[in-house]
């Protein structure tokens, strides 16, 4: 007896040890990642710039950009780990049905990456985020090699993911109960362990970094929210109805556009399909700057301040058709926060209305972007808590927890009583 709990605290220890390495190294990892992913997105944003004061270059910038995508399909042609979101690829991954190379994640699938925020595709920093870590958790896990349970790989590869997820976007409760809802949909205690552990882990070794003076930005800098009153309450209940519906259009449209990469456009080689895109891309970046990368600026500036709602109908058009196509073509970007600008321009569109129509003041404009992120949030990817979670975390939500709560609720149950699938799961089948 008393061998056998020996034995099980020293797996205990390893599980543990191996979870807490897997976050220090995440953290290592990943805030360098991000670090060089801004200055990119930096870089790009004043290559653009420049280009319209001297738009005679255009035809060389093209050639540029084709040369560009052209590199970027040679590698997520060599590296299948590299192509489309990185977190369909980690939930695959875990649940075993995927294998990843964890050295290529860490040192080829940041250099893709850094390549398609380079042109300025409309795809996120957060699915690179999380499949490092992912990779790293099973990297960290073959380092202990048979000492560690042999159930415990998803368990410390679900510590990474949340990791590069807490670390992403500056969430941890959050990434805790994204690692419940998302990449696992259960709860055990062996996986609040493992996430717990890698989360605060990482937690510490980005705190550690900030002081030393090596730190990225955080996601979103709100720090109060009016307060909605029970009178206009009715208007989140409209508005995630509006949401539930725009969400069943994006599903459709992902769909029909998945389905048209891959068996119209499958025999066309993905080294023209992706310069291709590339070369798109730019095209609509030169004319409309809105379009360009992740979509981060452009959430932080709508929290803040109003567009002309003709100029947001088009950034939301484009952004989501381009989007679709590079994610269905395999291009090494994440859909989760470029998914998070879709809903903040329709909460601006929607504020606009109601301010037009006299139903809200100017002050509660930026409370409806917020609802629009979440709310979207939770009904394309089906993480209602999560996206809650967030809400109050990164957006300042706690003045509006009933706000948003009937938002959230409305949105979800319309994506669930249609039964529509999980972005994410339809992601992971076609990989």
């Amino acid at each position: 007896m008393k061998n056998v709990c020996l034995l099980k605290i020293k797996k205990l220890l390893l599980i543990i040890s191996a979870s807490c390495l897997t976050g220090i190294f995440s953290a290592l990892i990943i805030t360098f990642f991000k670090l060089a992913a801004e200055k990119t997105i930096m870089f790009s944003s004043v290559a653009y710039s420049y280009l319209r004061q001297k738009p005679q270059i255009f035809p060389l910038f093209v050639l540029l950009i084709a040369i560009i995508g052209y590199i970027s399909s040679l590698i997520i042609t060599k590296f299948k780990g590299c192509r489309g979101g990185g977190i369909p690829t980690s939930i695959a991954a875990i649940k075993g049905t995927l294998a990843i190379k964890w050295l290529s994640s860490i040192t080829v699938l940041p250099i893709s990456a850094l390549l398609t925020f380079l042109v300025g595709v409309p795809l996120g920093t957060e699915g690179p985020c999380v499949q490092m870590g992912t990779a790293i958790g099973n990297g960290t896990h073959k380092f202990f090699g048979g000492s560690m349970p042999e159930n415990s790989k998803g368990h410390v590869m679900s510590g990474g993911a949340a990791a590069g997820f807490s670390i992403a976007t500056a969430s941890p409760l959050s990434a805790v109960i994204f690692s419940f809802e998302e990449l696992n949909h259960r709860f055990s205690p062996a996986l609040l362990l493992c996430t717990g552990t890698s989360i605060l882990s990482a937690s510490g070794t980005v705190k550690l970094l900030s002081m030393l003076g090596i730190s990225s930005n955080k996601l979103f800098d709100i720090t109060k929210i009016d307060s909605l009153p029970l009178k206009k309450l009715f208007l989140p209940l409209i508005f995630g109805i509006i949401i539930g519906l725009f969400a069943i259009l994006f599903s459709r449209l992902y769909g029909l556009i998945n389905q048209f990469v891959h068996k119209v456009l499958s025999k066309i080689s993905v080294k023209i399909i992706i310069p291709l895109l590339f070369i798109i891309s730019s095209a609509i970046g030169f004319i409309l700057p809105e379009f360009l990368g992740t979509g981060h600026h452009l959430t932080e500036t709508l929290l803040v301040s109003r567009k002309l709602w003709y100029v947001l109908l088009l950034i939301l058009l484009t952004r989501c058709l381009i989007l679709l196509f590079s994610n269905s073509a395999g291009v090494t970007g994440g859909i989760f926060l470029p998914t998070i600008v879709f809903g903040a321009i329709l909460g601006a569109l929607f504020a606009e209305g109601a301010i037009m129509f006299g139903l809200i003041t100017e002050n509660y404009y930026t409370l409806f972007v917020v609802l629009g992120i979440v709310s979207f949030l939770a009904a394309t990817s089906h993480i209602p808590l999560t996206a809650f979670v967030f809400s109050i975390e990164a957006l300042a939500g706690i003045n509006n927890i009933p706000s948003i709560i009937i938002s959230i609720l409305i949105s979800y149950l319309i994506i669930r009583l249609l039964k529509l699938e999980d972005l994410t799961d339809t992601v992971i089948k076609t990989k």
